[in-house]
Parts: structure tokens; C-alpha cells; sequence
């Protein structure tokens, strides 16, 4: 998928799940549009009454946050176990 496609908030929130393993509420996402976070705001878009943004933004804001996104390329639990700990020593 490219990272510069918009989608709506809670389909990005479930890839970001599914791919990256960080769990956020859509509240979240609303926040970093609004407010923002180290006076840095997500980038998103009102189309029809839903909020879009790409996953390339969020990712950005997830950074700034200090939330480190980390692709899971396995499902199995005891490989992902190897997996952060080959990456991160844990």
C-alpha cells in the first residue's frame, strides 16, 4: 500500500494495528489534527464529514510522540518475541 493514499481514521487505525502493532484511539488521531503534539499537527482532510489522512502521517506524528512504529512481519507470538529481540535486545 502507498503511504500517501488517504484513508479515514478508523481504517488507518486498524492498519496501523494490524502492521505496525501500535494500538491508538481514533481520539488520538483527532487530537494530533487539532491540537497537535510538539506544536507539530497531522495533515488530514474533511471529504463528506470524515476526517482522511494518510498512513505516511500519521506514522510522522507517531514518531513525534516517541510511540516508534516497528513492522511485525510474523503473527506467530514466539516470532515476533525473536523478532524484538533480534531488533531491540529485549
Amino acid at each position: 500500500m502507498r503511504r500517501d493514499r488517504l484513508l479515514p481514521f478508523n481504517q488507518l487505525l486498524h492498519l496501523i494495528r494490524r502492521q505496525y502493532g501500535i494500538r491508538l484511539h481514533i481520539a488520538t488521531l483527532y487530537r494530533w489534527r487539532g491540537r497537535g503534539i510538539r506544536g507539530q499537527k497531522m495533515s488530514a482532510v474533511r471529504i463528506g464529514g470524515r476526517w482522511f489522512s494518510s498512513l505516511a502521517d500519521v506514522l510522522k506524528m507517531s514518531e513525534v510522540s516517541g510511540e516508534t512504529p516497528v513492522r511485525l512481519e510474523h503473527t506467530n507470538q514466539s516470532q515476533v518475541r525473536r523478532q524484538l529481540q533480534q531488533e531491540f535486545g529485549l
